[in-house]
């Protein structure tokens, strides 16, 4: 037994190699988010914590209080906790960005959702039950940068399912590639 066997990035690959034997290897995408998530949900933090650590740096060492030796540990105390803050927000939103992904197949949507290192949650929506599938752009930087959130919204019997994926980029090409792989049997 693997310890951190859901933690495997190598999954997304050999899931996409088995259902490229199922179906035809043009019928069977993955959707990842964009690189833009990546640059602000990971690298603009990372950038922030180091520009708040230089001002501290400054604070602490030109505007330094002889005096107040504890007025220093005070402020590195302050230092290592927003550290501590901010590399786990932005590790948990890289492990977003890598690793959650959705596998398109002319029979199902997938959705691979890693919530930090020891947990991964499945949803799985098959063809016949999807009623639509949606784009959204919200606001004008999305619109700008073409990227958006992806809905595929399921409904049997009284219940109603959703997946979505937020910061997909291209969203209207990536739409019309689902459509054209999940109703090639209909059309």
């Amino acid at each position: 037994m693997r310890l951190l066997s859901n933690f495997d990035t190598g999954k997304e690959i050999e899931l996409l190699e088995e259902y490229k034997k199922w179906f035809w290897e043009s019928k069977v995408i993955s959707i990842h988010k964009s690189r833009w998530f990546y640059i602000m949900k990971v690298l603009v933090p990372l950038a922030r914590f180091f520009i708040v650590f230089a001002l501290w740096l400054y604070l602490v060492y030109m505007l330094s209080f002889d005096y107040q030796v504890y007025a220093q540990w005070f402020y590195w105390v302050v230092i290592v906790l927003y550290f501590i803050v901010t590399l786990k927000s932005a590790t948990k939103e890289y492990v977003n960005w890598k690793m959650d992904y959705l596998i398109v197949t002319p029979k199902e949507v997938i959705k691979y959702d890693q919530n930090w290192v020891l947990h991964r949650d499945n949803e799985t929506i098959h063809v016949d039950k999807i009623k639509s599938v949606t784009v959204a752009k919200h606001g004008l930087m999305n619109s700008f940068f073409d990227i958006g959130t992806i809905t595929f919204l399921a409904e049997w019997e009284d219940n109603k399912w959703d997946i979505e994926m937020w910061f997909i980029d291209a969203v209207e090409q990536v739409e019309q590639k689902i459509r054209s792989i999940m109703w090639m049997n209909t059309q």
